[in-house]
């Protein structure tokens, strides 16, 4: 008989959780909801599940999720009913040949298990980086909608300075206050390594 622990609860939990998600998406774009604007607000919610990471016994059960979300990406672009159709307008990146391409969720899916391998043997590390794939990118990607002084990358032209700079300072503050988190030193000592993290990931965002 499987023994009930945390690590189970929260892995039931986000399987309610991520069909709520898909379920929203689906039902908003019905509504005419702009695709990016739901993407922009659903990689936020799952920092519920990634704040929960601390609690897990054994965190070898955080795939489980990653494994889940899988078989729903796989359900999504392979299924041609309505349902799954609309719900790639979400997940996915148009193409010349009309159809979509699953890069945004499975972007977002391999961060995130760089930052489960990463959870495991250096949690404070592994935890701020998914943090800040949930909460810095998203906040990006919304400050590069006012189109304030925009960069023009050849491959993201519309990315913009503002959002670069609030790529940098939230990343910042998201691996500082994880780093205070497990061992206590006070984040205002931590901003220098932070900060040279955050524009790391600003480069690999513009690249």
């Amino acid at each position: 008989m499987l023994e009930i622990i945390p690590d189970h609860i929260i892995n039931f939990l986000f399987a309610i959780g991520m069909a709520q998600i898909i379920w929203l998406s689906v039902s908003l774009i019905r509504k005419g909801v702009s695709s990016r604007a739901i993407w922009q607000s659903t990689t936020p919610l799952l920092t519920i599940w990634v704040m929960a990471w601390p609690v897990y016994t054994q965190p070898a059960w955080l795939w489980l999720p990653i494994g889940l979300t899988a078989i729903a990406i796989s359900i999504t672009f392979t299924r041609n009913t309505a349902f799954w159709q609309r719900l790639r307008l979400v997940w996915g990146t148009p193409t010349d040949h009309q159809t979509f391409m699953p890069w945004p969720i499975i972007s977002l899916l391999i961060t995130f298990c760089i930052a489960i391998a990463f959870f495991q043997s250096i949690p404070e590390f592994g935890f701020g980086l998914a943090l800040s794939a949930c909460l810095a990118f998203p906040l990006a990607g919304l400050l590069d909608r006012i189109a304030y002084m925009r960069l023009r990358f050849p491959l993201h032209p519309k990315q913009t300075l503002l959002g670069h700079l609030g790529l940098i300072v939230a990343s910042a503050y998201l691996c500082a206050w994880s780093i205070h988190l497990y061992h206590g030193i006070q984040w205002q000592q931590l901003l220098i390594a932070t900060l040279i993290a955050s524009m790391a990931a600003s480069v690999i965002r513009a690249t």
